[in-house]
């Protein structure tokens, strides 16, 4: 009688533990980047191409398309951008850069130096070559960044949200200044986050990744790149005004975006432009939302990079950021630095806690994810509480790479 109750015993907990299984479902990824390479082999078996076909988007044309239509024209615009003489170029510098000579096996050292010094003399005195390398470092941002975000994960699906357009390389004419009109751009992307909102609510994706960044030095920077130097001179002005009031226009819509997102984490960069970030500028830093996490950037040793930026009172955490390897475009890999690679680390880490903890709302898992971190005192004058992930996951780390950014996608210029 015993071994008949202890059957049905051991028979009643399979059961239940198949049940608990079945229940068990894939966490979901939303990149908002640039535009993925879906056959990278990194990202090629996470990608819910299903899910991209059927949610479509009007684009800046109103014409309807599906996300993955329109993934594979925002990558066709950047090849047509950059060239493959130029990709293969920046591509080669990217790799050279993050290599040490003793690394290199020793029949190829010399083209080692040889493209390292060519590359570090052209990104001195060329100028094509320096806005090429922007071109080619968005080109490889998204992909770079998803990679890092699923690294590692198994019970994880990955979509994508990419940018509309490149950013056009065209000079600024005297009416785009005098004629500026920041309700048409906050409006473009009222449209835009609003077509996101669609899906993520609709398909209850559980982390949102937004490594890109429009502060207003980065606006204003790209404004004078785009300026002629009469321009500068008789507009100074006005086109520090155009910086500002679209800095606004771009914090106060990501934040209705978020707030409008109850139902996911979102996870943003920093930004790289070095500064403890006042709390009285129009930054993301500078967001509040109860499912929001911003990521500032730490080396192998936990010291912040000197290319993050940082806020006692606004940064909520730091993560490695320095030398991150990630998928590179057209296979294989690549160390890069950024708050952009900062950021998708801590969404590995929250895919993690929800797959282990899947019934966490946003606000609960953020608080599980800060329960596990480290708390470095040397930080608490950069990042909130001296808050640092720890080894929750499990990224390998390559020799040094440059630092990227996805600075200029959503600025509008």
């Amino acid at each position: 009688m015993k071994l008949i109750r202890k059957f049905f015993l051991i028979i009643l907990l399979l059961s239940f533990s198949v049940s608990i299984l079945a229940q068990k479902q894939d966490i979901y990824i939303a990149i908002l980047d640039s535009p993925l390479d879906y056959s990278h082999p990194d990202l090629q078996a996470a990608i819910d191409e299903n899910l991209l076909k059927t949610s479509n988007i009007y684009d800046q044309n109103r014409v309807e398309k599906s996300w993955y239509q329109l993934n594979q024209e925002a990558k066709k615009e950047f090849e047509k951008r950059m060239g493959e003489k130029l990709y293969e170029e920046q591509v080669n510098f990217f790799a050279a850069s993050r290599k040490n000579l003793t690394e290199v096996p020793y029949g190829q050292k010399a083209d080692f130096i040889y493209t390292l010094i060519k590359g570090n003399l052209k990104y001195i005195y060329s100028k094509k070559f320096r806005s090429g390398l922007q071109v080619v470092a968005g080109y490889l941002h998204g992909t770079h960044v998803a990679g890092i975000a699923i690294k590692s994960l198994t019970d994880v699906k990955l979509i994508n949200f990419p940018i509309l357009t490149v950013q056009p390389s065209s000079k600024l004419k005297i009416s785009d200044i005098l004629k500026y009109d920041s309700g048409k751009y906050g409006s473009s992307l009222r449209n835009y986050y609003a077509q996101i909102t669609e899906v993520l609510k609709k398909n209850n994706i559980q982390v949102v990744n937004m490594s890109y960044s429009a502060s207003e030095k980065i606006l204003l920077s790209n404004l004078m790149n785009k300026s002629t130097l009469l321009q500068r001179v008789f507009y100074k002005q006005e086109l520090q005004k155009m910086a500002k009031v679209h800095a606004d226009v771009f914090t106060a819509e990501l934040k209705l975006f978020i707030e409008s997102n109850p139902q996911s984490v979102f996870v943003t960069s920093a930004g790289n432009e070095g500064e403890n970030v006042s709390s009285e500028i129009p930054h993301k830093i500078n967001i509040t939302a109860e499912n929001l996490i911003k990521v500032a950037a730490v080396d192998d040793k936990g010291k912040i990079a000197v290319f993050s930026n940082t806020s006692p009172s606004n940064v909520d955490i730091a993560a490695l950021g320095v030398n991150v390897t990630g998928a590179l475009v057209g296979g294989g890999d690549l160390s890069l630095s950024g708050t952009s690679q900062a950021a998708p680390m801590v969404t590995n880490a929250l895919a993690i806690i929800l797959n282990l903890y899947p019934n966490l709302k946003p606000a609960e898992a953020i608080n599980k994810l800060y329960e596990l971190a480290d708390t470095d005192t040397e930080l608490q004058t950069q990042v909130k509480n001296g808050r640092r992930l720890g080894p929750l996951s499990t990224h390998n780390l390559r020799s040094p790479g440059p630092q990227v950014s996805c600075k200029s996608l959503f600025t509008g210029f």
